[in-house]
């Protein structure tokens, strides 16, 4: 049985500034202790309309 995996890109999936927020929020209260998950949150500042 093969698998095939697709890159993801969160920012795809991030549609308005509350998304982003609980992003942030998640990846905060999961985060290991060693900032992994924090450093994969949203980076770039987007406008939403």
């Amino acid at each position: 049985m093969t698998v095939h995996l697709t890159k993801f890109n969160m920012m795809d999936h991030l549609n308005s500034e509350e998304d982003c927020r609980l992003a942030l929020q998640a990846a905060y209260e999961e985060d290991p202790g060693d900032g992994s998950l924090i450093e994969k949150g949203p980076r770039k500042p987007r406008s939403f309309s």
